[in-house]
């Protein structure tokens, strides 16, 4: 998730699609008190920054909670039309002690402030303002799960049964004690029916990822071919995000053209299933570990094709910054990747868990190099039509009925 703060002074003024400074506020609007609860400024994505200037200028009350907000963030929020208000802790995991003193204490909030909506951002936010949400009597209540994936992963892994059984009744609750969920694709919301989470009168909207701002995120031109084919793949070192099917297909790659280039980033990582260090140093020929970067979408914009070998839900804001910027991906059939990878149009999709699959599909590019502008060219197609965080916005505002 991006954070709350933008990159430079100049975006805390750049409009959304429809709204302007000079832009007067919609009249004749019903007006509702919307209350949005974060577990902290930085899991805000941008959308939310739009849905507050949208909210706002459709004559909406916004109010957002978090738990630590600092000078600037403040500033940030309060100019794009929200008033910050200071949320309970918010903590990671099932922490039964202090999750049902937070909902406590958001439900005192929610009694005081009387909003109309309530829209939790982030999975535990989601949920805790939910029941919340619920016990102050709110009459629409919208958890939106954009990091959903490696929660609902770990539930669904055959080896988190006895998580499952402590997690599944807490979202079993949440869940009936909403209207309506926002949730990043339709294999999220087809895990979460399999899983008998999802009730049947929960109005669902899929919103593909939290969307990015085409108008800061143009269009591209590729980098030159004179070196070759340049691949990127942008992952912390898990073997579930496919980190050695990524170096096991760039060994094959090597083994049969020198013009490939494939690069890794991303950081180090404890528990079970990390890649350390010392086993990606035996891929060494063949992958260039940049290690952690903080300029990541920006290293994106200067490869050839994006990779995403993962072998649960992926990185769709990283695809989605790829596809704005007019660059192929290369990812694997899994939730969250597939509505933004279309085969063989904007770039290929491959099984998990097969380097040679994964391979075969960078050879490609090799061998047709024509293919990659024509990619290029249906990524940034693909991303105003599904991705533009415009689009993103309004759709939200529907989920909430404002």
């Amino acid at each position: 998730m991006q954070r709350i703060t933008p990159r430079d002074t100049q975006a805390q003024n750049r409009p959304s699609a429809t709204y302007n400074e000079h832009q007067a506020p919609v009249v004749g609007a019903s007006r509702k008190r919307v209350a949005i609860v974060a577990s902290s400024a930085a899991t805000l994505p941008d959308a939310m920054l739009y849905l507050f200037r949208e909210a706002k200028r459709r004559g909406h009350d916004v109010f957002c909670f978090t738990p630590d907000w600092d000078g600037r963030s403040f500033q940030i929020a309060s100019s794009y039309g929200a008033e910050a208000r200071e949320s309970p802790p918010i903590t990671r995991g099932l922490s039964p002690l202090a999750d049902e003193r937070a909902v406590r204490q958001l439900t005192a909030a929610f009694r005081a402030l009387a909003p109309d909506v309530v829209l939790g951002v982030s999975m535990k936010a989601a949920a805790l303002s939910a029941l919340a949400g619920r016990l102050a009597g709110v009459p629409h209540i919208v958890p939106m799960l954009l990091d959903f994936g490696a929660a609902v992963d770990a539930l669904a892994h055959p080896s988190g049964w006895a998580r499952r059984q402590i997690m599944k009744p807490f979202w079993w609750a949440a869940l009936r004690a909403s209207h309506s969920v926002i949730l990043p694709n339709s294999g999220d919301r087809e895990l979460l029916t399999a899983l008998g989470l999802l009730p049947p009168h929960l109005k669902v909207t899929c919103i593909g990822a939290p969307g990015i701002d085409l108008k800061t995120a143009p269009h591209l031109a590729l980098p030159p071919l004179d070196r070759g084919v340049l691949f990127l793949m942008v992952s912390d070192l898990r073997g579930v995000d496919g980190v050695q099917d990524y170096c096991e297909a760039a060994e094959l790659l090597q083994s049969r053209t020198r013009n490939a280039r494939c690069m890794l980033t991303g950081k180090s990582v404890a528990g079970g299933g990390a890649i350390t260090l010392g086993e990606l140093r035996r891929y060494r020929g063949a992958v260039q570990y940049l290690g952690p970067r903080d300029d990541a979408v920006e290293l994106v914009a200067r490869c050839h094709c994006l990779v995403i070998p993962t072998r649960g839900g992926g990185r769709p804001d990283i695809a989605v910054a790829a596809l704005a910027f007019g660059r192929p991906v290369i990812a694997t059939k899994t939730r969250g990747l597939t509505e933004a990878v279309e085969h063989g149009v904007n770039g290929f999709l491959v099984p998990p868990k097969d380097p040679a699959a994964l391979a075969k599909a960078m050879s490609q590019l090799l061998q047709q190099p024509d293919l990659i502008p024509r990619m290029a060219n249906a990524s940034r197609a693909i991303a105003e039509r599904s991705f533009d965080i415009r689009a993103v916005t309004l759709s939200i505002l529907s989920a909430l009925e404002l």
